[in-house]
């Protein structure tokens, strides 16, 4: 089979990365403390990419009006559009479309690696070239690429740099070699071939429903989300929506590495005026990472390497403490996840890719709201409930908001 044409260096490669991730560290180490509205923010997020792993869920799958057992509750006002995915033999990702139109915002979400056939994208290792093999009117213009840069110089205009911060910190230098430098095009730019191909695939299967989606409620804030494979193709969706001339954010959990550095220098300076580490209404890219987590150390062969944008929970399980979630400067900041080893941690890589403030991909189980170590208390109606969930108010039966002190 032509998309498994391994190598036996490769693999041993492969096998070693799992372990030690051997990517070269950016050059710095900078990070500073979330505040409480993006650990808040970042949560809500978290919540939403669980209930994609709901799509035709055998227990508590997600339902038209919105309802998928435990995870669904946190979101009252959200009203689901549609939900896609191909077939069993397909590469194409699965995934959902919801509004909130009390809150004037849409969403859409990928799903993680829930299926043989995910497994199957995640494994095609071998790099190619982003941004073929679409439909010609999905494939951004000259013309598109020259608004986009109008656009970024305007905003270059108003983002400047690290005065936002003065109130977490008194001094941060920016490392001068990590500012994105313009370009027009990405020149040489490869990207993960499973990831490609699911694009593409993704495009072929919902494209009625994804140019929907961006046609409709044009005035709402646009959200692109996901966790795993799901987080990969976030930031492809995200980032073909922002070349269209779109201001999507994206938001993603555990993401692997996509592509090579050109890839990389490409997103960085399409999303970024700065190194990774202003935190303002005008970010649009946040890249969730976590201690030890396995997937976010691959691949790490083949040139991979990650773009900036890291937001870094530095605690092993879940509901971390807010000083341990911080914002890093840089692609593969020594101090963050690309810093961090644990041979247990790494071994238990379920533990690590799931737990993202909240844990994701649990929502097919109902149950969202507890952790796995401990098990449920059974409190009826078909739901499983933790009762020291510090999120959850058991009189009212509705979220509280998240407050997490140092």
């Amino acid at each position: 089979m032509a998309g498994f044409n391994f190598t036996f260096g490769q693999v041993i490669s492969y096998l070693a990365s799992m372990l030690y991730g051997q990517v070269d560290a950016t050059s710095s180490s900078t990070r500073i403390q979330a505040t409480q509205d993006l650990y808040d923010f970042t949560a809500k997020f978290s919540r939403l990419s669980n209930i994609a792993y709901c799509i035709n869920a055998p227990f508590t799958p997600l339902r038209t009006d919105f309802t998928c057992g435990e995870s669904c509750r946190y979101f009252p006002d959200l009203q689901l559009d549609s939900v896609f995915g191909g077939n069993f033999s397909s590469a194409s990702t699965t995934g959902y479309i919801a509004y909130d139109h009390k809150k004037k915002e849409k969403y859409i979400v990928f799903r993680g690696t829930f299926s043989i056939p995910d497994i199957i994208t995640d494994i095609q290792f071998q790099t190619a070239p982003w941004l073929t093999s679409l439909p010609t009117h999905l494939i951004p213009t000259k013309e598109d690429f020259e608004h986009k840069q109008a656009i970024l110089k305007h905003y270059a205009a108003e983002n400047k740099g690290l005065s936002n911060l003065e109130e977490r910190q008194d001094v941060v230098h920016e490392d001068p070699s990590l500012v994105p430098k313009k370009m027009d095009k990405c020149e040489n730019c490869q990207i993960h071939d499973g990831f490609a191909k699911g694009f593409n695939e993704t495009i072929e299967h919902a494209g009625p429903q994804i140019e929907k989606f961006l046609g409709n409620n044009t005035d709402y804030k646009m959200f692109v989300v996901g966790h795993s494979l799901g987080a990969a193709q976030a930031q492809l969706f995200a980032t073909q929506f922002k070349l269209l001339g779109f201001d999507p954010y994206m938001i993603n959990f555990g993401q692997p590495r996509l592509g090579n550095p050109e890839f990389a220098a490409y997103i960085n300076q399409l999303w970024f005026n700065d190194t990774g580490l202003v935190v303002n209404d005008a970010r649009r890219f946040y890249r969730v990472t976590h201690w030890n987590d396995i997937v976010v150390g691959v691949p790490d062969w083949l040139n991979y390497t990650h773009s900036i944008g890291e937001v870094f929970i530095d605690e092993e399980s879940v509901y971390p403490k807010l000083d341990k979630v911080v914002v890093c400067e840089g692609g593969e900041n020594p101090l963050c996840h690309r810093g961090t080893f644990n041979l247990w941690s790494r071994i238990n890589f379920l533990q690590n890719h799931l737990a993202y403030i909240f844990y994701i991909g649990l929502c097919a189980f109902n149950i969202g709201r507890r952790d796995v170590l401990n098990m449920p208390q059974y409190q009826g109606n078909f739901s499983y409930q933790h009762n020291i969930d510090p999120n959850y108010n058991y009189d009212t039966k509705v979220p509280t908001r998240i407050s997490k002190s140092n």
